[in-house]
């Protein structure tokens, strides 16, 4: 049993969370005389640094060190890391698109991201996999890239799904001359 004269602190485990998202941490405070006074630093990005428990949002990583004074002085701490990733970004280029054709075909290419997987879809419909598409294109259907982790490295963020459309197809009507 713990020392009740004697005044603890302790955080949530360390998280992780995506640029951008927010989440609930928090500290419970015992033993001490009690009338805890409160305080979390670095006070960027949380919505309060008085309370035991708050909202973190921090744009980077960042360890928060929550610190308890009881009514008699007496001082208690632990820290907590916050982990901020940031999705990856995956450009896409067209390698060749042919819209003469009865097939009407699309090469795309992504960026090669190690320990990523590329998933290509027509509207929600899976197409291929891997860095490099062959698609059949359709005029004015949203097609988009998702890319997601491999393996067991699944707390990092997910990117985006990147959306593209093929809006106009249009090309010359061929000429015939009889002579």
């Amino acid at each position: 049993y713990p020392d009740c004269s004697t005044l603890y602190t302790r955080a949530i485990t360390d998280q992780k969370i995506c640029k951008g998202d927010s989440i609930l941490i928090s500290a419970v405070a015992f033993g001490g005389s009690g009338g805890y006074t409160i305080q979390w630093s670095p006070s960027i990005g949380l919505k309060s640094d008085t309370s035991l428990i708050t909202t973190a949002s921090p744009d980077s990583s960042t360890y928060y060190i929550i610190t308890v004074i009881d009514g008699n002085g007496l001082i208690a701490s632990d820290t907590i890391y916050i982990q901020v990733s940031v999705p990856p970004i995956a450009n896409i280029t067209i390698l060749s698109i042919d819209t003469n054709s009865v097939c009407q075909t699309a090469v795309l290419k992504t960026d090669s991201l190690p320990g990523y997987n590329f998933y290509w879809y027509k509207d929600s419909t899976y197409q291929s996999l891997g860095s490099t598409a062959h698609l059949n294109i359709s005029q004015n259907i949203t097609y988009y890239l998702s890319v997601s982790l491999t393996g067991t490295n699944y707390n990092v963020c997910p990117a985006a799904k990147d959306t593209f459309v093929f809006n106009d197809f249009s090309h010359p009507a061929p000429s015939i001359s009889i002579r």
